[in-house]
C-alpha cells in the first residue's frame, strides 16, 4: 500500500513539542496524591465503570465524587448482551 503523503510547510503557529531525555525523567512517579480515593464496586461488577469515572476524575482534577452507578449504567443501555441486563 502507497500514501501520497505531502509534508506540510512549517507555520510558526504550529504547537512545538518541547521533548524531554530520558535521563531527565524520574525513576518512578507516585500518582496516589491526585488519585481519587478507592471505590468498593461490591457484587456490580462495574469495575471498568469504577476506573473510568476514576480517571476522569484524576486527569480533569475533579473534586467531585462522579457516579459510577451512571456510567455503569449507560455502558448496560448500550451493551447488546444479555448478560449485562440481569440485575
Amino acid at each position: 500500500m502507497v500514501y501520497n503523503l505531502k509534508r506540510q510547510k512549517q507555520d510558526e503557529r504550529d504547537y512545538k513539542l518541547q521533548l524531554t531525555k530520558v535521563e531527565d525523567l524520574p525513576n518512578k512517579i507516585d500518582l496516589r496524591k491526585d488519585c481519587p480515593q478507592v471505590f468498593n464496586q461490591g457484587d456490580v461488577g462495574s469495575c471498568t465503570a469504577q476506573a473510568g469515572v476514576a480517571a476522569r476524575m484524576m486527569l480533569d482534577d475533579i473534586n467531585t465524587v462522579l457516579s459510577r452507578l451512571y456510567l455503569y449504567y449507560l455502558f448496560l443501555l448500550e451493551s447488546s448482551t444479555e448478560k449485562h441486563t440481569n440485575f
